[in-house]
């Protein structure tokens, strides 16, 4: 419900991007994507279900490509399922992003 609410916020954005509204309401709505996704995320990561829990943290960095504690999960699930290119691969991005955009 509130991913569909955030891509019709897109939409409506792309009509009227100076709109300051919409503009507070996708970033909250934004918000809690994340939020509700990295702890769903996490949740079925304890429970050692990767293949979900990839599925949230992929829910996060598709609103914030950035989100470093979702990379983060995201590349020890790689690593775990031995996908360990993938895994270096999303931990050099985590790496760039905090050491030349941070």
């Amino acid at each position: 419900m509130i991913q569909s609410l955030d891509k019709v916020l897109e939409e409506a954005l792309k009509i009227n991007p100076k709109d300051l509204k919409l503009i507070s309401n996708k970033k909250k709505i934004s918000k809690i994507i994340i939020k509700t996704s990295t702890n769903q995320g996490y949740e079925k990561l304890n429970q050692g279900n990767y293949k979900d829990s990839m599925k949230y943290f992929n829910k996060v960095l598709d609103v914030d490509p950035r989100n470093i504690k979702a990379l983060m999960y995201k590349s020890e699930i790689l690593f775990t399922t031995k996908k360990y290119k993938e895994s270096i691969k999303c931990f050099h991005i985590v790496l760039y992003i905090k050491i030349i955009i941070h």
